[in-house]
């Protein structure tokens, strides 16, 4: 009898597992989309697939990487990073993160249009850097081909 009802509680904890393994997302429209995690500023967030349809491509206007060259600890220092829809679909910027609290960023929360151009800001704290170089990354994650994914990088030499 024991036997049976562990089998029993074990099958159904099995059953259980199985069907709520993947989370789904009711879109506008009864659409249902696969979710997957994304993660984002140390915060985990349920953010629905990317639906490739609907992909565009992105050119950074400037270099993805920016020597800021010498800064005076204490200093923030802004940077822009400039990009372009160049696709046909509208460009959206699904997350942005720094790899370091040392850094804010201010990036579109609505779609870019094609052909129009945008602005992802940072200002980089120096405040609580130490005085040496450093190497600082920032994430972002779009609707593009043939990535998804960009990394900006900059570098700054903090001296006293």
């Amino acid at each position: 009898m024991k036997k049976t009802i562990i089998l029993l509680f074990a099958a159904g904890l099995l059953i259980l597992a199985c069907t709520t393994q993947q989370k789904k997302q009711e879109e506008p429209g009864g659409a249902t989309l696969q979710a997957k995690q994304v993660q984002n500023d140390s915060h985990t967030a349920l953010k629905p697939a990317m639906d490739s349809s609907q992909f565009t491509s992105i050119q950074w206007l400037d270099s993805m990487y920016i020597d800021i060259g010498t800064v005076k600890s204490g200093k923030t220092v802004p940077l822009n990073f400039r990009f372009k829809n160049t696709g046909s679909k509208v460009l959206h910027i699904d997350s942005v993160w720094a790899e370091c609290g040392c850094t804010l960023i201010d990036a579109p929360k609505t779609g870019i249009e094609p052909n129009k151009t945008g602005i992802i800001k940072a200002q980089f704290d120096t405040k609580t850097q130490a005085v040496a170089t450093h190497v600082k990354r920032i994430f972002v994650i779009t609707n593009t081909v043939p990535h998804t994914g960009s990394v900006l990088t900059f570098k700054a030499q903090i001296v006293e």
